[in-house]
């Protein structure tokens, strides 16, 4: 990276992503090296004209989660931030784990993108701070919990169905003790 920022926009929405240049050229420490509005433009935009950051939205044709993947694998390098409207929790993640190192709301101002932007060139990650609040505070999605598997019967009398676990008649009392074998009667 130069003494200037080199940044690329992708999105679909022309009248936006000409906004986003306008903006951006206007900050005395970056150049715009690159627009486009497709998953494909994205890819070879950083394959070709190699910026320090790309902005990226999510619902662009191809798909910006499938783009910034590709670019995570073709081109290392290249820092990605998706802009979009999506608040959706799961696009926040899939992003992050395709390799972005941002992600912010279009309505955002044009100060705190510049914010966001010299962040991530510096290896920060960073992500719009209400939806970083509401992924710290979401319930983290885990396998249901299991009762710890203790040999023997549970305090139900239920024998361990373990292979090789201890059948009713070798389970013990609940202080450890094995039950005596009862004898069968003949009668």
């Amino acid at each position: 990276m130069g003494d200037r920022l080199r940044v690329a926009i992708i999105d679909d929405h022309p009248l936006f992503r000409e906004g986003v240049v306008h903006a951006l050229r206007s900050a005395e420490v970056l150049d715009v090296v690159g627009e486009g509005g497709t998953a494909d433009d994205a890819v070879r935009i950083a394959n070709e004209a190699f910026p320090d950051i790309l902005l990226l939205d999510v619902s662009i044709p191809g798909g910006g989660i499938e783009a910034a993947q590709s670019i995570a694998l073709l081109s290392p390098g290249v820092k990605m931030i998706m802009l979009t409207v999506s608040e959706n929790e799961d696009d926040v993640a899939q992003a992050l784990e395709a390799g972005a190192m941002g992600y912010m709301l279009k309505g955002t101002s044009g100060p705190e993108l510049l914010k966001a932007m010299l962040a991530v060139s510096l290896g920060e990650s960073y992500v719009t701070p209400g939806l970083a609040a509401r992924l710290l505070t979401r319930p983290i999605r885990q396998e249901p919990a299991r009762p710890p598997a203790l040999p023997g019967a549970d305090h139900a009398g239920v024998a361990d169905p373990r292979p090789g676990g201890p059948r009713p008649h070798q389970q013990g009392d609940r202080q450890g003790r094995r039950s005596p074998r009862r004898p069968s009667s003949t009668t």
